[in-house]
């Protein structure tokens, strides 16, 4: 994967984690952070198609919000 390419991964990782985050600091239940991660893991893989290599983005997006799940408390 280019490094262009590699940056844009890191950046949606980061914004994964940071809208779990988020929606844990404005929700009390760990069930509306799971489901934030994973509307934004849909749309990071909605985007994979993008990619010289989607199969490689979606694992990347599938990894990133496990982590994202794994903060929601």
């Amino acid at each position: 994967m280019s490094r262009a390419r590699t940056l844009a991964m890191i950046v949606v990782s980061g914004g994964m984690i940071a809208t779990g985050a988020l929606t844990w600091a404005q929700t009390e239940g760990r069930e509306s952070c799971v489901e934030a991660c994973k509307e934004v893991e849909d749309q990071c893989i909605n985007r994979c198609d993008q990619y010289d290599d989607p199969i490689e983005c979606e694992e990347k997006c599938q990894e990133t919000a496990d982590d994202c799940i794994y903060n929601c408390r």
